[in-house]
């Protein structure tokens, strides 16, 4: 058995059905909007509490207020992503103002974020740096939930390359274990992400609107060639850590591959 790095999508291939031959095409629709809302809280990890009774510190990129603002948010998110090396950006979004940070620490007093901070303040966009004033602020718990930076859910109407789950057929852990899965995948510097429904957590990577992650080839949309080049360190779709084998008609067709999904 193949110990390698699911499976919570539907993918129609029309060329299947339209030319009887395999090809990708996009995802029309997904068995996430079917999934209720987790029934287990996530509980914020030991290591984000400080000692003052928050979950930890991050650095304040902006805040954008308005009907608007979780999409205008989303979208400054992809901008700066595009324009800097900066992985860890994530929103929370307390019902009134949508906030992107960076990062996460631990304490104020880690030594990784005068550089982070200053990473931050010195981006530029069209000769301004909007960013300057940027600052490390702490994430105090209370009455409003604090996003982890690794979760999916914040990205919803994006797509992102499915490479595994866990489900209950792991055990009673199948969530912490997605979420050490990311972590590993994140120190091996790949942009990691889980996304936890109540009977599985999908590991997937990078993220993508529809015109990054697709091209028009002809009838149908197929997989754009950045997602075929990520497909080809990520070519598997994996079950609880190891390879799963697709049958069609009685007969194997090989390892389930890696697909994209959207998130709802």
């Amino acid at each position: 058995m193949k110990l390698r790095w699911h499976h919570c999508y539907l993918i129609v291939a029309l060329a299947v059905l339209i030319l009887g031959c395999e090809m990708e095409t996009r995802v029309i629709s997904s068995s996430w909007d079917n999934l209720p809302a987790d029934p287990k809280p996530r509980q914020t990890p030991d290591a984000y509490k400080d000692p003052a009774g928050g979950q930890g510190w991050a650095i304040q990129v902006i805040q954008l207020p308005g009907p608007s603002r979780h999409t205008e948010a989303i979208e400054l998110v992809k901008q700066l992503r595009a324009k800097s090396s900066l992985a860890d950006l994530w929103v929370l979004d307390d019902g009134q103002v949508a906030t992107i940070y960076h990062s996460r620490f631990t304490r104020a007093s880690d030594p990784a974020i005068p550089d982070a901070l200053a990473k931050v303040q010195q981006i530029e966009i069209e000769g301004v740096k909007p960013f300057a004033q940027s600052q490390l602020v702490p994430l105090v718990g209370g009455s409003r939930a604090i996003a982890d930076p690794f979760d999916l859910r914040q990205f919803i109407g994006y797509y992102s390359l499915q490479i595994g789950f866990y489900d209950q057929n792991f055990g009673g852990g199948f969530r912490e274990a997605a979420e050490q899965a990311v972590r590993s995948l994140r120190e091996d510097g790949h942009e990691a992400y889980y996304y936890h429904g109540p009977y599985r957590s999908i590991i997937a990577v990078g993220v993508f609107d529809y015109d990054q992650a697709f091209v028009n080839a002809g009838t149908v949309d197929t997989y754009a060639p950045q997602i075929r080049e990520l497909q080809q360190t990520f070519p598997f779709n994996l079950g609880n850590g190891v390879t799963l084998l697709q049958k069609e008609a009685g007969k194997d067709i090989g390892e389930q591959k890696s697909s994209l999904i959207r998130v709802f």
